[in-house]
């Protein structure tokens, strides 16, 4: 335990040297992705050092946090190995140092650096409007995620990895030289693909972690909702998970200021399952089988959250932005958007004119369901508690846009009255 704590300590200290080696010396605007995209669209290229040297030492304080984190996987598993490791060791090992660098991730570089000493626009100052008024410097919902999800998900995924030399003993533990060559190895790749960005969504991470948190609710709702027998269930969430992995694996890698990827996955998933569903349903038993297996108790939570900022200044910063973003114009499986404010001050309209569930669900010759997606929209608003759902047209009945409408509920409320007492 003392052990994990340790390199826990040690890979937030390579995480804060890296940050101190992009910001402040290396300044290269591909290391700010995961900012919040408001920050991106107004980050100004730097195209000169801040003085004479800076990036060499920027680039120096780099590689030595990066043999920082390697040193990190190689203890962690080289101990492991040698220690006689079972599965729940190495998950616990594995989880217990993400935890804690992302427990440090939010209340240190969030909150601290981001929000109360203002490290980073010391640096970019143009990003001041950005945070300016804020109380945490970054999306609460995306962190909450990698902490609950995809870092358990992944730390599983390792543990699992690392335990099967360990079955049996058939094979002698691999040596520090030889493990340490192994891990160098594939963290460069990994590095490789994190600096050029990819070309192909990777289904480690987001689809992935969508897929732990919604598979059972799918599956359990072809037995309620479509009547099959759970054997049949079971052979059909078999069959849909490959198929899952197959059409992620198909599909670019979004930008990371579009704001849509988590609609695909959730598209790639639902097609998934419907293609190797035997008896299609109608659309209306089709659409109550989406709604049922999306509205699960985390995803009510996520609508709750996203309910209490609809229509402050910062939704509608977050609206403005996505509607200059374009991101279909690189993208065919991503959406482009208008934002219409209501002129009564009553809400807004998203009207998109390119869908990416429109694009990917033609292309696998499933285009006919997309109606069932597009329902989601009404119970996820409701769900958030604030608003009201509206809406004319759909791209998927033919329509010459997709509109839709979000009203104030208080007042969508008091028009209704309006109409019933005419």
């Amino acid at each position: 335990m003392l052990l994990t704590v340790f390199l826990a300590i040690v890979f937030c200290a390579a995480i804060t040297l890296m940050l101190l080696a992009a910001v402040a010396f290396i300044q290269d605007k591909r290391f700010f992705s995961s900012a919040p995209k408001e920050a991106q669209a107004v980050i100004q290229p730097r195209e000169n050092e801040l003085f004479y040297g800076a990036r060499v030492i920027g680039w120096t304080l780099m590689v030595f946090a990066f043999l920082m984190i390697l040193g990190v996987g190689v203890l962690s598993v080289w101990d492991g190995f040698r220690s006689g490791f079972t599965f729940s060791q190495f998950f616990l090992r594995f989880v217990l140092i993400f935890t804690i660098y992302k427990l440090y991730d939010m209340i240190c570089f969030d909150y601290f650096f981001l929000i109360k000493f203002k490290f980073f626009q010391y640096y970019y100052p143009e990003v001041e409007s950005v945070y300016s008024g804020m109380k945490y410097g970054f999306n609460i919902k995306s962190q909450l995620l990698k902490l609950l999800v995809i870092f358990p998900a992944a730390s599983a995924l390792a543990a699992w990895i690392c335990h099967l030399p360990q079955r049996g003993r058939q094979y002698p533990a691999p040596s520090l030289r030889e493990l340490s060559a192994k891990l160098t190895e594939g963290v460069l790749k990994l590095w490789i693909v994190v600096l050029k960005g990819g070309e192909q969504m990777k289904y480690i991470g987001m689809p992935l972690g969508m897929w732990f948190l919604l598979k059972n609710s799918f599956c359990n709702n072809l037995v309620l909702v479509l009547g099959m027998r759970p054997a049949e269930a079971k052979r059909v969430t078999k069959q849909a998970k490959s198929e899952y992995k197959r059409i992620i694996s198909k599909l670019p890698a979004f930008e990371k200021g579009d704001r849509f990827k988590m609609n695909i996955v959730n598209c790639a998933m639902f097609s998934a399952f419907y293609l190797h569903i035997p008896e299609k349903p109608d659309i209306e038993l089709l659409a109550e089988y989406y709604n049922k297996s999306m509205m699960t108790k985390p995803t009510r939570w996520f609508c709750r959250q996203s309910g209490k900022n609809k229509f402050t200044d910062k939704d509608i910063r977050a609206m403005k932005a996505t509607a200059q973003f374009n991101a279909a114009d690189r993208n065919p499986y991503s959406w482009n958007m208008e934002l219409l404010p209501y002129a009564d001050g009553s809400g807004y309209e998203a009207r998109f004119s390119k869908c990416g569930i429109c694009t990917l669900m033609k292309e696998l010759g499933i285009f006919e369901a997309v109606p069932a997606m597009c329902r989601l929209d009404y119970a996820m608003t409701q769900a958030g508690e604030t608003a009201e759902f509206v809406r004319k047209y759909t791209l998927a009945s033919g329509g010459p846009y997709c509109d839709c409408g979000y009203k104030k509920k208080g007042i969508m409320e008091g028009m209704q009255c309006q109409d019933m007492m005419k």
